[in-house]
């Protein structure tokens, strides 16, 4: 960032150059990260300015309270700004001031009692086939032995293609191996439930069984 960029506020220009520099050379963030922080922190600066009545300084930027930073971020909405972006203004805030609590420059934690706004929960979205294939494919490659590359794909295959959940799964044991076309399984508050048992996932499960080089017992994983 050059000096042209904040003409009215040269009492921080140092600290906001010195963060930039420490965030491209030392955390390497990537390049939108860079533009982004970049823009939150002027932005706070411009609104100090407007805030304050006049060119803020360190001394300003010392004494700044919970409700000035409050304040900001409640000019932000008032912008038009989604709560997503509210969030990583104020999480680009804080890291400049722990920047400038590090290194000796200023302390100030006022920032520390703001709250982040809640950002709406998201549903999970289901693997598509492709993305379900790559991570079979994916497991396998990592394991560090066979055995275990088979044991990890017949846990996804229940996953993917019986519907369990993570928990159900890694509870299963050998005796619960079904001999006809449905599983039995202990769901959620200890309910049993029946699910059916596709060919592929019947397949994935008898290779880890024969691969695994480990007398499993019966009440076994």
């Amino acid at each position: 960032m050059s000096k042209a960029t904040l003409p009215h506020y040269p009492a921080l220009l140092p600290l906001l150059q010195s963060w930039l520099d420490y965030l491209q050379v030392e955390k390497r963030v990537s390049p939108h990260t860079f533009d982004a922080y970049q823009r939150d922190v002027a932005g706070f600066f411009t609104f100090l300015a407007e805030y304050l009545g006049k060119a803020p300084s360190q001394a300003d930027l010392q004494n700044l309270r919970p409700v000035d930073f409050r304040s900001f971020l409640a000019q932000r909405r008032r912008q038009g700004l989604s709560a997503a972006s509210v969030a990583r203004t104020l999480s680009a805030i804080r890291a400049f001031f722990k920047f400038l609590r590090r290194n000796g420059i200023l302390n100030n934690d006022a920032i520390n009692a703001v709250n982040s706004p809640k950002l709406p929960r998201r549903l999970p979205r289901p693997l598509d086939e492709k993305s379900a294939k790559k991570s079979l494919i994916d497991v396998a490659d990592f394991a560090s032995e066979a055995w275990i590359g088979d044991r990890d794909i017949a846990v996804l295959t229940l996953l993917y293609g019986c519907g369990l959940r993570i928990s159900e799964a890694l509870n299963l044991n050998r005796a619960d191996l079904p001999s006809g076309d449905m599983l039995r399984v202990m769901g959620k508050r200890n309910k049993e439930r029946l699910v059916p048992i596709l060919p592929v996932v019947r397949a994935a499960i008898e290779t880890y069984l024969e691969s695994c080089p480990h007398n499993l017992p019966m009440q076994g994983p």
